[in-house]
């Protein structure tokens, strides 16, 4: 009987981003309120495969910066690896993914890909999938329903937590806390604790503690633990991120560039410390000079406000917005940038060279050896 209501409630769901339903917001709450019932009936499923690449930037993303969209590029894209610095044609398969990252051990002991294929793959990426490429190929000024917006809000949530650059940022969370502010193992125990005092930092770090934190500690045996917490930081922030303005960042067709995607595609620009966070303080998510900016496309980009721009939800005159999204790519990259073109790569890593340098993100030779080419 379940698992019956859990395809009605599918069902609904495909019907309502099919036909793009919830566009007012009475109808919006009566289909949340829908969705939510049949929801509950969703049942755990693991299929028990191992050994596999996970995706951690989804490959619905990672096309849409391939080569060409057909012939022998169609599933290339032109990468620049940080850790063997040279550009260099690549299989989307095989990036911005590691074996069996979103595997847990459920309350069984058994090795779980609920996340993976349930969460992720299921839902997360097929519907995100719907608005990402229904904002690619809308003409004009795109009016997202009330649903599209809210999938769009989670999609990004998750996008920033799933990746290993966060789960590294949770790691480093909890060693400082565990050295510092008094957290103990108990307090990973439980849901309830754990939100308490560190998705919501209930502990009170801060970003410059983490940022000059020195530490050779290293957690063992908590992947179960940082997996769930990226998690439920991902499901607190969605909320926050889908209350903001939702706006639209387009190359203007004067600039010759183009955007790039790193593995780490994410970028949170605070205007109140005038930098791009190299550490993602999620429990200041919802500040007011706060931006959050993810490429959608080579010549897309989204972001979410507090303010309303002014002209509409599309920016295409801002060179400078471009640019600061791109940056932000190579800055949080952990391994590699990907692109549709050679060119804007090696232009990016050109413009950007001082400061990647400064940050030890790139060795110098990597300029003698592009000076010799």
């Amino acid at each position: 009987m379940k698992k019956y209501l859990a395809k009605i409630g599918r069902k609904i769901t495909l019907l309502a981003f099919k036909y793009r339903l919830g566009k007012s917001r009475w109808s919006a709450k009566t289909l949340f309120f829908l969705m939510g019932l049949f929801e509950n009936f969703g049942e755990y499923v693991n299929t028990n495969e191992t050994d596999k690449e996970h995706h951690y930037v989804p490959q619905l993303i990672l096309r849409r910066f391939r080569i060409a969209d057909s012939g022998t590029d169609k599933g290339q894209a032109w990468e620049f690896s940080f850790e063997n610095p040279k550009i260099e044609k690549t299989s989307i398969n095989g990036v911005a993914s590691a074996k069996d990252f979103y595997l847990f051990k459920d309350k069984d002991g058994k090795q779980s890909d609920f996340i993976e294929k349930k969460v992720f793959a299921e839902n997360l990426e097929y519907f995100g999938n719907q608005v990402i490429k229904y904002l690619n190929t809308v003409s004009g000024e795109p009016k997202l329903t009330y649903l599209e917006e809210s999938t769009l809000a989670v999609f990004v949530a998750f996008q920033l937590t799933r990746v290993p650059a966060f789960h590294s940022a949770i790691e480093r969370y909890l060693i400082f806390c565990f050295e510092n502010k008094g957290l103990i193992i108990d307090d990973l125990g439980t849901h309830e604790s754990m939100n308490k005092k560190i998705v919501l930092n209930g502990l009170g770090a801060t970003i410059d503690d983490l940022l000059k934190h020195k530490s050779n500690l290293k957690i063992a045996g908590a992947k179960n633990h940082i997996g769930s917490l990226s998690n439920q930081i991902a499901t607190h922030i969605a909320e926050k991120i889908f209350r903001r303005n939702f706006h639209i960042i387009d190359v203007p067709a004067t600039m010759d560039d183009r955007f790039v995607i790193s593995d780490n595609p994410v970028v949170l620009l605070d205007f109140h410390r005038s930098e791009i966070l190299q550490y993602p303080a999620w429990w200041d998510i919802d500040k007011d000079d706060l931006w959050i900016m993810m490429p959608i496309s080579p010549t897309r980009a989204i972001f979410f406000c507090r303010s309303k721009r002014k002209g509409g939800i599309i920016e295409n005159e801002n060179t400078s917005l471009v640019q600061i999204v791109n940056f932000g790519q190579y800055l949080n990259a952990t391994k590699s940038v990907f692109s549709n073109d050679k060119k804007y790569l090696n232009v990016h890593i050109q413009m950007f060279r001082k400061e990647l340098l400064s940050l030890n993100k790139l060795r110098v030779g990597y300029f003698v050896e592009k000076l010799s080419d």
